[in-house]
């Protein structure tokens, strides 16, 4: 699932907003787009891909999050690709799960099959200079006035994530303790400290 593909997305001022114009299916045709930018376009027709063309910094850490306004998943599933100077990908939001086959001896995992597609994307640049961005159907037969697509690329920002309770609920006894586990996230590098607190407990139960 490409998780909150319709949620609305909030702009920073000073992020560029960019619609993609045709012809720009090859490298050569890219667009050039500043950093960070926001890009609106579609993929109108079975086969359409819409290149764009980033600089980058030694080093830079870059997200890359799309969302489909219109035809959400499985509707429309957006592959989004990025290659370096030379068309090369070095990284896709394709999500695949591996299964094991089982014959007699010994047990062999294998990649079985496209499991989703990644809503975000991240990674750090360790070489400067020229990169692509490709957007496309997951196939080549997906395209059509509704695919629509928006893709935010911007610096990663680190920050908790989601963050829930394993549990929804504990049951305690006179003079008994129990732990509660919370699981978080941790996105784009966050390793700073969590501070939890605990609101509107009953009578005579602290934390």
């Amino acid at each position: 699932d490409l998780a909150g593909a319709s949620a609305h997305v909030v702009v920073p001022a000073l992020v560029k907003e960019v619609k993609e114009t045709e012809p720009n299916d090859t490298l050569a045709q890219a667009a050039i787009i500043p950093i960070p930018a926001l890009i609106s376009g579609t993929i109108d027709r079975p086969g359409d891909v819409d290149a764009f063309k980033f600089s980058v910094k030694a080093g830079q850490r870059l997200a890359f999050e799309i969302e489909t306004p219109d035809a959400p998943p499985p509707q429309f599933n957006p592959r989004l690709s990025i290659l370096d100077a030379e068309g090369n990908e070095i990284l896709n939001n394709i999500r695949k799960r591996l299964y094991t086959l089982r014959r007699e001896a010994p047990s062999m995992t294998v990649p079985a099959f496209v499991d989703g597609i990644q809503p975000k994307v991240i990674v750090t640049f360790a070489d400067p200079g020229e990169y692509f961005l490709q957007i496309r159907g997951l196939t080549y037969r997906t395209g059509d006035s509704h695919c629509s697509y928006r893709v935010m690329i911007r610096d990663q920002v680190p920050h908790i994530g989601n963050a829930s309770l394993v549990d929804d609920h504990v049951n305690l006894s006179p003079g008994e303790a129990k732990r509660l586990t919370v699981t978080a996230d941790l996105e784009e590098g966050f390793d700073g400290e969590l501070a939890l607190s605990v609101d509107s407990l009953p009578e005579g139960v602290r934390a």
